[in-house]
């Protein structure tokens, strides 16, 4: 594959803003034909709230060739048309295949592209998920399509954005589930990954996607290893300018010296049992083992 056959698609809010730039750098490294980004600011209660405050800053609106802010209202509709929309510009520009992200999403390893259209066409397929359970449910965290098979599902989401239920009763659900559905009820097929159960944690084995990508769903992990005592991500992972100040000076104090102490000393982590604790060393075992 051409990458310059390829768009990627960056779909975020304002509470990405801490993720969001390593994410697009990430993007650009794969040299992609354009990177288009959808960005929902969250814009629903204190209208007097100053735009800095909601928007990413110019260092990190030059790292994509196209913003736009798309529908602001609840969180499922606005991923729906921020989809449609981002997806709908790609097509115009030209291009033969989309990646989709969230703006809390890196790619390690971006000559990986091209190992991943490999597996979807290997699978002759037009659609590969992070996460897909083949019940209706696809992941939505990253994704690899055709355009046409994109639009497509741009096009379901849409047309059912205000549906709760399917024409067979069950619910269209949360956006993996309408993803999921909209792929399903077209009959797309679908290349099947690895540990879907597990591809967007980022730690452990983290499936196909990271197995090819080094996908990295930040913001997920970032949660999980705070909660077991998980070695927290390294700088390079953070646009620090959004962390809050009890969370900078531990990270920044753990960055300078390694020394896991300060964590406890700043309160960044906090006291958790036994199992959590163990859970922690287990799969800080398994990446050190990984990573030598």
């Amino acid at each position: 594959m051409d990458t310059k056959d390829l768009g990627i698609v960056v779909i975020t809010h304002t509470g990405h803003r801490r993720f969001l730039k390593p994410c697009l750098e990430s993007c650009k490294k794969v040299n992609p034909a354009f990177i288009v980004t959808a960005y929902d600011c969250r814009y629903t209660a204190n209208k007097t709230t100053p735009m800095e405050n909601i928007s990413p800053t110019y260092d990190t609106f030059i790292l994509s060739d196209r913003w736009f802010m798309g529908d602001i209202g609840p969180r499922v509709n606005s991923w729906l048309w921020l989809t449609h929309t981002a997806v709908t510009i790609q097509k115009i520009l030209g291009v033969k295949y989309i990646f989709s992200l969230n703006g809390d999403c890196v790619i390690d390893n971006p000559e990986g592209m091209h190992d991943l259209y490999e597996y979807m066409k290997k699978a002759e397929a037009t659609i590969v998920c992070n996460e897909w359970r083949n019940d209706g449910f696809g992941g939505t965290t990253g994704y690899f399509a055709t355009i046409d098979t994109a639009v497509k599902v741009a096009d379901h989401l849409v047309e059912n954005a205000y549906e709760a239920r399917m024409p067979n009763g069950k619910a269209f659900g949360n956006p993996e589930g309408r993803m999921g559905k909209a792929i399903m009820m077209q009959d797309l097929k679908v290349a099947v990954v690895r540990n879907p159960e597990h591809a967007q944690l980022s730690y452990g084995d983290r499936g196909t996607f990271g197995d090819l990508l080094g996908f990295r769903h930040l913001h997920g992990a970032e949660k999980w290893r705070r909660g077991v005592h998980h070695t927290p991500f390294a700088m390079k992972y953070y646009d620090t300018r959004y962390l809050r100040d009890t969370e900078a000076k531990a990270l920044e104090a753990y960055w300078d010296t390694g020394d896991e102490e300060v964590l406890f000393k700043y309160g960044y982590w906090q006291e958790i049992s036994d199992t959590n604790r163990d859970m922690g060393i287990k799969y800080k075992e398994v990446e050190d083992k990984e990573i030598g």
